[in-house]
């Protein structure tokens, strides 16, 4: 007896190979706006190098950050695009290298959740150059963390949260970028290194109260005021349709696990280059680079709620389609592992950014 492979199992007619290129700035084409009718032909896929190498800094295994002889701790290429902890133009002297090696280790899944969270709201955020207000209470709901009886989320989850923006605040990014030297009789352009904050924040707290026990809360962790570094300044200039497409995403609902997946699903396909075939993944991969976890029990339920996901986003316009590419029937038992091997194919992506660091010339 064989599972069925349930749906998705040839391509439709009008589907549309993505086009990618990793690093190198390309124009976009048949672009549909949102609202309008008829799916978008092609669409030019393009990952921002600076925004995907914090991605990777942050949940790659902490051996494979260095420590140059000034004792910083960097990752990525010195000549192009890399991120460090602290300053990078100060060094890490001796008395405090401990202490960034020690946020180096921090650095995990968790964290780059709430990277992929703050830099979306804030791409979203119409008022260019005023800060965005996000609360701990909306990133612990996105992570699908459960509030206890009062409605509020648990000061000790408040609290990890708030200590990893405040660790995220802490990473820097150095970029190339460049600038037109208007002195003498002709312009030239000029390369500039351009270092930045991962993102800028400001905290808001509840102060300290007293009960009419006489017993003290300590302040609470309530929200953050945010931007983005000048590291992403390229971003800025997207389409109006991607910004509403930015804000679509971030509103699914975080306690519902298939609108919940479908959030994770579309900020990695906005954020995160897949390489040659862009729109090809392994359905395991895929899974991987959104940070989901494969089920102990009920393996069927996770598999409908990808699907269920991803037909969200198809329906919401946020992808054209999507299909398995040569899928079989599945067998009864140990269907899992056949089916995470499978090959997904999501066409014609609407939501399309300029890549940094093309614009920074890395």
């Amino acid at each position: 007896m064989r599972r069925s492979s349930k749906r998705r199992l040839t391509p439709p007619p009008t589907a549309t190979a993505l086009l990618a290129n990793g690093d190198q700035p390309q124009e976009l084409k048949n672009v549909t706006p949102l609202g309008s009718t008829g799916a978008p032909e092609t669409i030019k896929f393009i990952a921002s190098r600076p925004a995907e190498l914090a991605l990777d800094a942050i949940i790659d295994d902490a051996r494979h950050w260095h420590q140059r002889v000034d004792g910083q701790y960097i990752y990525g290429d010195e000549t192009n695009t890399y991120v460090a902890i602290g300053d990078p133009r100060l060094g890490t002297p001796i008395e405090a290298q401990a202490e960034a090696w020690d946020r180096v280790l921090k650095l995990d899944d968790e964290t780059a959740q709430t990277f992929l969270y703050v830099m979306t709201r804030d791409l979203a955020n119409d008022e260019i150059g005023s800060k965005t207000r996000v609360t701990v209470n909306e990133i612990l709901d996105y992570k699908g963390l459960k509030r206890h009886h009062s409605r509020e989320h648990f000061l000790s989850h408040k609290t990890a949260e708030s200590n990893r923006l405040l660790l995220l605040s802490e990473i820097w990014v150095a970029v190339n970028d460049y600038v037109i030297d208007e002195r003498g009789p002709r312009r030239k352009k000029q390369k500039v290194r351009v270092y930045s904050r991962l993102i800028d924040v400001a905290f808001e707290a509840k102060p300290e109260t007293v009960n009419k026990s006489g017993v003290t809360t300590s302040e609470t962790p309530y929200a953050c005021r945010l931007n983005l570094g000048d590291w992403a300044t390229p971003y800025r200039s997207i389409p109006t349709y991607v910004r509403e497409t930015l804000a679509q995403i971030v509103r699914y609902g975080a306690l519902e696990e298939s609108q919940r997946f479908a959030m994770r699903i579309g900020l990695i396909l906005m954020f995160v280059n897949n390489g040659p075939s862009s729109n090809r993944w392994k359905v395991r991969d895929l899974i991987a680079r959104a940070r989901l976890q494969l089920p102990q029990y009920q393996p069927s339920r996770f598999r409908d709620r990808i699907e269920t996901a991803l037909d969200k986003l198809q329906d919401d316009r946020i992808i054209g389609s999507w299909f398995y590419d040569k899928d079989k029937d599945l067998p009864t038992r140990g269907w899992l592992e056949h089916w995470l091997d499978w090959t997904v194919v999501i066409e014609s992506t609407r939501p399309a950014i300029s890549a940094a660091a093309a614009a920074t010339g890395s």
